[in-house]
């Protein structure tokens, strides 16, 4: 099947497609806003890096001079180099002092790379002393030892100690060792503790007193990442809109296309097709609405042909009955005048009874058309052996062409085939065709009738129909009328002697025929010395 290059895949395929697309350019745009402004505001606020990965080789080789302090403990903190005998032989601060720590004063500063949680609490106790609970969550060191778990010391206001769950080798810490416990130097520095060894073999320790942030600083820091929340959400419901547009459009486009043909078509514009290539579903509506169009304009086309045909069938209805209706007044009004001599009389009487048969088989020909035409009528079928009915019917007929002076040449099959038939309706549409040959042709003219069997029953072809042919040597039809012969009124008055009967007759036979299942054409039979050839075929019982 070749495929329809209109079509560009499905709306939902489509919506799937550059829905994916979009949150794939949407997490990337958040993440990139997210991080370069991340970035760019602590590289703004010179904010510690927090890792101190990147400085080791520096440490271990003793290059303190190239280590940028704002990397590793920002922008108002500072780092200490100690020997192993705990002495400064390096400070990042030249407006710093100097200060001999303690061993004491060591094991409360905590370790860079630790698991250990400190958590400071102040509460007074029944007597209304402060007193400050210090807890340790994770590993902490105590007396040399690994431990693990939960550790908590209770200092009252002189830094005494009142309680602890662990061994304390002290009773009383002094204020500096107290603010390295719990973190609180004067000066709003965060203090850790880094041992290595350097290149030489020594042991060091790198003490980093980290300032994050002053109070400015961290306005500016919040109110940083609020500009790139800001930014994100942005860029978001601009991305959004950008979607939304593009869908708009997507499916705008089409509905403005066939709206507008819409328009033109309510307008009376029948014949403008919708033009659109894009997704399957809206490719399917277009053609489903110029599909509709066609339909319409054959509706329409084929109402105006019924409107014609309905006002020429009643002019020529009109044209067939005054004609013999006016004969009959003439004649009349000359008897009942006395303008007729008496011995002319009993002529013009016959004349007046016979225009009145003809009128009366006019009528007649009316009524059965107009019958045919009733959504009521219905045949009464039954199954009939059709070529024994043919042979009766054309032997009951045989005297009355043989008078007239008509030839009468037949072949029927010696086979059988029953079918479905009504057997007064089929006799009309074949006198129809007869009555034909014998008005519209001379004495001595050949009618000629086959029957035969055609289409028989095999494992590829279809069930049995009985062809009936019947023509006639005489005048023939007009080519002009020859393709409208079967539509009412159609008489072929350059061809035959005088303007006899309604014109109905052939469509009669054809909705008969029609109504038995069959069909009826008119063929073209010159080369075998016929002008006029009607082919009927009738279905079999099997198919009835």
């Amino acid at each position: 099947m070749k495929k329809d290059k209109r079509k560009k895949g499905s709306f939902f395929s489509l919506l799937i497609k550059n829905y994916i697309a979009f949150t794939v350019i949407n997490v990337v745009l958040v993440m990139s806003i997210f991080s370069l402004g991340t970035l760019a505001l602590a590289a703004h606020l010179k904010m510690p890096e927090g890792d101190i990965s990147s400085q080791i080789k520096l440490l271990e080789r003793g290059e303190y001079e190239k280590i940028k302090a704002y990397k590793l403990v920002g922008s108002k903190g500072y780092f200490e180099i100690l020997d192993k005998d705990n002495k400064t032989v390096y400070i990042s601060d030249n407006k710093r002092e100097k200060h001999a720590y303690t061993k004491g004063e060591l094991q409360c500063i905590q370790d860079f790379v630790s698991d250990t949680i400190i958590n400071t609490q102040q509460y007074k106790d029944e007597e209304g002393q402060l007193l400050t609970l210090v807890k340790k969550i994770g590993y902490y060191n105590s007396d040399d030892e690994n431990q693990g778990g939960q550790y908590f010391i209770v200092f009252d206001s002189n830094r005494n100690i009142l309680m602890s769950s662990g061994n304390v080798p002290k009773k009383q810490y002094t204020k500096r060792e107290f603010q390295y416990l719990t973190n609180t130097l004067e000066d709003d520095l965060e203090i850790r503790k880094y041992s290595f060894t350097g290149d030489d073999g020594e042991r060091y320790m790198l003490i980093m007193n980290t300032s994050f942030t002053d109070k400015r600083s961290i306005d500016a820091y919040y109110n940083g990442l609020t500009a790139i929340g800001i930014g994100i959400i942005v860029s978001y419901a601009l991305s959004v809109l950008g979607f939304v547009l593009w869908l708009s459009r997507k499916v705008r486009k089409p509905l403005n296309t066939l709206n507008n043909a819409m328009l033109a078509f309510a307008d009376g514009d029948r014949g403008q097709a919708v033009e659109y290539s894009g997704s399957a579903e809206f490719v399917q509506i277009c053609d489903s609405f110029n599909n509709m169009s066609k339909q319409l304009r054959r509706s329409e086309h084929a109402k105006m042909e019924m409107e014609e045909q309905k006002r020429k069938m009643l002019a020529d209805i009109s044209h067939d009955l005054k004609t013999p209706i006016t004969t009959i007044q003439g004649y009349a009004k000359a008897l009942a005048d006395g303008l007729i001599a008496s011995e002319e009389q009993k002529k013009y009487l016959n004349k007046i009874y016979n225009k009145s048969v003809g009128l009366t088989e006019l009528i007649n020909t009316f009524y059965e058309y107009s019958k045919l035409e009733h959504p009521d009528f219905s045949y009464s079928f039954k199954i009939i052996e059709i070529v024994e009915f043919l042979r009766e019917y054309l032997a009951d007929r045989y005297e009355e062409i043989s008078d007239k002076g008509f030839e009468l040449e037949l072949e029927i099959t010696e086979e059988s085939a029953a079918c479905s038939i009504d057997k007064l309706q089929l006799k009309r549409a074949f006198d129809n065709i007869i009555n034909n040959s014998l008005k519209h042709n001379a004495s001595g003219t050949k009618i000629f009738i086959t029957v035969g069997i055609v289409n028989k029953p095999s494992e590829s072809e279809e069930n049995a129909e009985v062809e009936i042919v019947m023509g006639d040597n005489g005048v023939g039809i007009p080519a002009e009328i020859a393709g409208v012969i079967f539509d009412p009124f159609v008489i072929g008055d350059d061809s035959r002697n005088s303007r006899q009967g309604s014109g109905l007759g052939l469509s009669i036979s054809k909705k008969i025929i029609e109504g038995h299942g069959g069909r009826i054409t008119l063929e073209n039979w010159e080369k075998k010395g016929y002008y006029t050839a009607f082919k009927i075929r009738i279905p079999t019982a099997q198919h009835c």
